[in-house]
């Protein structure tokens, strides 16, 4: 499609190389050059074009330039917040499931009622015992543009014990959405989430315990074998990057490190605080 710059300079090559032919022919003309009344008029109307044309192709021209620049800058600006809001949010859900639950996620629903009657779970999954509080926590993912982001997701780059640094996990991953649990996670393991400006439900998993057993914790991954790995009941650092991109234009958001200390308080649950940054 032709823009307004083009246009601008097409007739300023136009309007302008006709002047400068007119101005040659007068000048090879000498003092024997005697053109028409009409020619030194059409001359002025044309140089003032020329200059008109030339005057739009300058300003389409920095207009143009100045689009560009706000469209990287834009791409360029900060796209995602990581954040742990806390009691009263969506960021702890506590639940009631048997202590001997494997995995302990979110993926598996537990049954109130049971009382010492053995459990069947899906994947042959079996756990016997009345059931015991449990927390979950979650992060809230935040869009922090005015239009959509796609594909995004939420890895978990390191986990390390506080006390002596020493890993507490051995593989990196990404933790899992909220709600994304079917046994193929697609949203978790494949393709991402899109996120909306202002998305009240953009939540992941991030770690759960059961509140009564001196057993460790377990992070949020979407394959069970990564998510079983029991981490123990001590302050843990936690680094997630956040990543996806622009769904208008495809171009990748810039992706934003934080850091978060998972920690067990005195009732057995989980708290999360934000850790210096990564």
């Amino acid at each position: 499609m032709t823009t307004g710059r083009e246009l601008s300079l097409a007739g300023a090559c136009l309007f302008g190389g006709a002047a400068v032919g007119g101005l040659l022919a007068a000048g090879a003309g000498g003092t024997a050059f005697t053109p028409a009344a009409w020619f030194w008029p059409l001359l002025y109307v044309l140089i003032a074009l020329a200059v008109l044309f030339c005057t739009g192709y300058v300003v389409a021209l920095r207009r143009e330039v100045a689009t560009k620049r706000a469209y990287e800058a834009f791409h360029a600006s900060p796209a995602f917040d990581l954040t742990f809001d806390g009691e009263g949010t969506r960021c702890i859900h506590q639940y009631h499931a048997p202590a001997s639950l494997i995995p302990i996620g979110t993926t598996f629903t537990a049954v109130p009622s049971l009382s010492g009657t053995p459990l069947g779970l899906p994947m042959g999954v079996f756990a016997s015992g009345p059931p015991q509080p449990h927390m979950l926590v979650r992060l809230h993912v935040k869009n922090l543009r005015d239009r959509a982001l796609t594909g995004v997701r939420v890895k978990v780059c390191d986990a390390r014990r506080v006390e002596d640094g020493q890993p507490a996990h051995p593989y990196p991953y990404f933790l899992k959405w909220m709600h994304d649990d079917t046994d193929e996670h697609p949203f978790s393991l494949v393709k991402g989430r899109d996120l909306p400006p202002d998305d009240a439900y953009a939540y992941v998993d991030l770690a759960t315990k059961c509140m009564t057993a001196a057993a460790g914790f377990v992070l949020e991954f979407p394959l069970p074998h990564l998510r079983n790995i029991e981490l123990a009941a001590q302050p843990t650092s936690v680094a997630l990057e956040v990543t996806g991109a622009d769904k208008e234009s495809n171009r990748e958001a810039p992706p934003v490190r934080k850091r978060f200390i998972i920690g067990v308080r005195p009732d057995g649950g989980l708290s999360v605080t934000p850790g210096d940054a990564t």
